[in-house]
């Protein structure tokens, strides 16, 4: 048996399932999923919360006999506190508790079909998104843009850093270089300070998300688009991923992250462009008021 530790936001914990579902099937075993992070640190922020339950993956949750036994013989367990890919993950042993994030497709890229079906959508969509959805679909060639802002203006700026005109301007440019005639939808969660700071010299519209809106929608928007430009975030790390198209192009920043030690992981996929960020972005500076 895997037991995986899930902690942190949606995008986070798509990869901590689909790294625990990989190793679990090398083993020809079950994953259980550990939730008791949620517990303690439910309310801490917005997207804080359990959130699978949206896709349809295998919700074995780990009995709390199991959860006290790790806590009590930790020592006779392999834990894993593990952000970077490493190759030797394939030879961890069976019966491992997991926690880490796991963030790279490297760890799960073995049965990346697998993982795209446990991650298609239990629920239908509203009325409201479904309207979108069908108009992301007749502006083909589509491509979806996201703007991280949230935690990483005021708590996280110097370790993931806030991605600037700059970079959106380059990625822009790049796919003009290779499609005509795009239109790019807007995600962010602070649309209000994303309509006013970006400045797109192509259709656009920026998608505002209701009361009709759940919050695992915007990943369902966004993997509708026929190619995606995305910040430094796993949530829409998994949107772009998730797209179906075979020939899409996936532009993502790099580094991903600015903190020390942190520029070197391999978040982004081999087959995607990555384009430089500048060491300080001009786009959106904090104003908190």
């Amino acid at each position: 048996m895997i037991i995986t530790k899930l902690h942190c936001g949606l995008g986070n914990q798509m990869f901590q399932y689909a790294a625990g579902l990989a190793l679990a099937n090398r083993h020809r075993t079950v994953q259980t999923l550990d939730v008791s992070w949620f517990r303690t640190y439910d309310g801490m922020a917005a997207h804080n919360q359990y959130g699978l339950n949206c896709f349809n993956v295998t919700e074995q949750f780990a009995a709390h006999e199991e959860l006290s036994e790790i806590a009590k013989y930790q020592s006779s367990k392999h834990v894993a506190p593990v952000v970077d890919y490493y190759p030797s993950f394939a030879d961890i042993p069976d019966n491992t508790y997991l926690d880490g994030f796991f963030q790279s497709e490297r760890f799960f890229l073995a049965i990346h079909e697998t993982v795209r079906n446990h991650f298609s959508f239990r629920f239908p969509p509203t009325a409201a998104v479904s309207r979108c959805a069908e108009f992301i679909l007749s502006s083909a060639p589509s491509v979806c843009l996201h703007v991280r802002r949230g935690d990483y203006v005021a708590l996280y700026q110097d370790r993931f850093g806030l991605l600037g005109r700059d970079y959106y301007r380059s990625a822009i440019q790049a796919l003009k270089e290779r499609y005509s005639g795009f239109t790019v939808f807007v995600f962010s969660d602070d649309i209000d300070s994303a309509e006013k700071e970006l400045l797109l010299d192509v259709p656009h519209h920026f998608v505002r998300a209701t009361e009709h809106y759940n919050f695992y929608d915007k990943i369902r928007l966004m993997s509708l688009c026929n190619h995606a430009i995305i910040s430094n975030s796993t949530f829409a790390w998994w949107g772009a991923w998730l797209i179906p198209n075979k020939d899409k192009t996936i532009i993502a920043p790099k580094p991903w992250f600015t903190g020390e030690g942190l520029g070197q992981l391999q978040v982004v996929s081999d087959s995607w462009i990555q384009i430089s960020r500048a060491p300080r972005d001009s786009f959106i500076t904090p104003s908190i008021s």
